[in-house]
């Protein structure tokens, strides 16, 4: 495919933007991690360590439907990206359109199944006192609300995310960050049950998140309600989300489905013990995708207008600044994870610990789908990719159940996980080779792998120092913290990076003191 030249000017401009993007993302997952994680604290001093537990194992239960939200999320961004990428701008309103006629279709029957088989689940199933019983099913369906306006906001976000304007997304994402903290903070002041007005906050908080984006999208024309009789849309859309969906499936299900098997076989003080690990996972996934959207637009759009030389590029760093800025704070955090814990919860105990650290491992190896998943999304050629990756993922919840009916302890689920993760990371790598002719994997070990474990083992061999040589407490902690990440981050600019890619970071730098 032959670029034009303003497409190629428009390409020499792009790291730039996804720089200028980049700094944002950056600053909105700290604010957004700082916050959340602070609220936790307030959360588990208002329920109490059972009340916790019980709303973590009650949600989870919704949440297992929560596959659907990265699906067509990504299926609709991929379609408005592809769609610009081809100069193609008629065509998004309809793509905006036949999105809101999935995702309303796809809602209703989402309630539908949570209010027979959801509901049955949790009165026949979980370890729930029986005299919690009658407010735990009006969480329920507190939590269904939440859900559906979270659900609503697919189409708007995705449609931010598609025009890269990650700004409007980093502050509305930041407001509901801020009135989800203040109804962390306040709740337990009522004289009402802490469990109904914290569910109560968080639902009032999704509708006026949706309706900021709704009233944030107004400015885009292809936002505009319209009733499509373009039968092929539905199937383009519903066909990519399909086998999406078949890997976020895999993906929450092994998050919530673990959830539940943990209080089916341990109870709720296990719940509590996840509900905490999860933030820290959340935290770190944050992270990840922080990294990661940035490029997303623009692999996507590249592939489209046949850039396949800046797609590599684009392809290689990406994949680097992940790995760089996971490890340099989960090698610290796993060392120091007792530590952190007690300063932070002040009443963690040691499953809360062990599940912690063991989910930073998994987050960290998780985050290296990211980069490829782009890929194979802005090619289209998908079922093949997600049915093998997926296929090994979703293995880890009988394997879980398995190991738990044979008595073994409750952190074996993570275990598992991070097993089938690495197994799954293999089995991604060997379709993207095969889907992709130009895709080298002597490349992809050399300039990616290689570089990222003497990185990362450096970075982790200054923390083993620290650790056997300094007696616990704050003193080691504070330099733990400090140490380790900034060997971490000079390993990554002078040995793990290219010159093209310390030009990036360099011009992050820019921007952030230039602001």
């Amino acid at each position: 495919m032959i670029v034009s030249s303003d497409s190629k000017y428009s390409m020499q401009r792009q790291p730039k933007r996804i720089t200028s993007n980049a700094l944002v993302l950056f600053v909105r997952m700290l604010i957004v991690t700082i916050i959340n994680l602070y609220s936790v604290r307030f959360v588990i001093k208002g329920l109490g360590g059972e009340d916790y537990g019980i709303f973590n194992a009650v949600v989870g239960v919704v949440m297992t439907c929560s596959c659907v939200f990265p699906v067509l999320a990504i299926s609709v961004q991929r379609f408005y990206s592809y769609a610009m990428g081809e100069g193609a701008w008629g065509r998004l309103r309809e793509i905006f359109s036949a999105s809101v006629n999935i995702i309303v279709f796809s809602l209703v029957v989402i309630i539908v199944l949570l209010e027979t088989i959801g509901l049955f689940f949790i009165r026949e199933k979980l370890q729930i006192p029986i005299e919690r019983m009658e407010e735990a099913e009006l969480i329920f369906h507190l939590a269904m609300v939440t859900f559906s306006f979270s659900y609503l906001q697919i189409p708007y976000t995705a449609a931010l995310f598609a025009h890269e304007n990650f700004g409007i997304y980093a502050g509305v994402s930041c407001l509901d960050c801020v009135l989800k903290f203040v109804v962390a903070l306040f709740f337990g002041k009522v004289c009402f049950s802490g469990l109904t007005t914290y569910a109560v906050g968080l639902s009032v908080v999704s509708l006026c998140t949706w309706l900021c984006y709704v009233v944030a999208c107004s400015k885009y024309s292809e936002c505009r309600y319209y009733m499509v009789r373009n039968h092929g849309i539905y199937k383009d859309l519903l066909s990519f989300s399909g086998w999406t969906m078949y890997g976020s499936f895999a993906g929450v299900g092994m998050i919530q489905g673990n959830n539940i098997l943990l209080n089916v076989f341990f109870g709720p003080l296990a719940n509590a013990a996840f509900g905490v690990a999860v933030n820290i996972y959340n935290a770190f996934t944050s992270l990840s995708n922080t990294v990661a959207l940035p490029f997303r637009p623009q692999m996507i759009k590249s592939y489209a207008a046949g850039n396949f030389e800046y797609l590599r590029s684009l392809f290689f760093a990406n994949n680097k600044f992940i790995i760089y800025l996971l490890s340099c704070i989960a090698i610290p955090l796993v060392f120091e994870m007792p530590m952190i814990l007690d300063l932070w919860i002040s009443k963690a105990f040691t499953e809360m610990s062990v599940f912690s650290s063991l989910f930073i491992v998994y987050a960290v190896l998780l985050s290296l789908h990211n980069p490829i998943t782009i890929l194979i999304q802005a090619s289209g050629r998908i079922r093949t990719y997600h049915l093998v990756a997926e296929s090994i993922m979703i293995l880890c919840l009988p394997v879980t159940w398995v190991l738990f009916r044979m008595g073994m302890p409750a952190y074996v689920a993570f275990i598992s996980m991070i097993v089938l993760c690495g197994v799954a990371h293999v089995a991604r790598v060997i379709c993207l080779k095969r889907m992709q002719g130009t895709f080298s994997l002597a490349s992809y070990f050399s300039s990616i792998l290689l570089p990222c474990v003497l990185v990362a083992g450096g970075g982790g061999g200054v923390s083993l120092i620290i650790y056997v040589t300094m007696e616990p407490g704050v003193l080691r902690l504070g330099l733990m913290l400090l140490a380790s990440p900034l060997v971490t981050l000079c390993l990554a600019y002078f040995v793990g990076m290219t010159s093209y890619e310390r030009s990036m970071v360099n011009e992050i730098f820019r921007k952030f003191l230039r602001r």
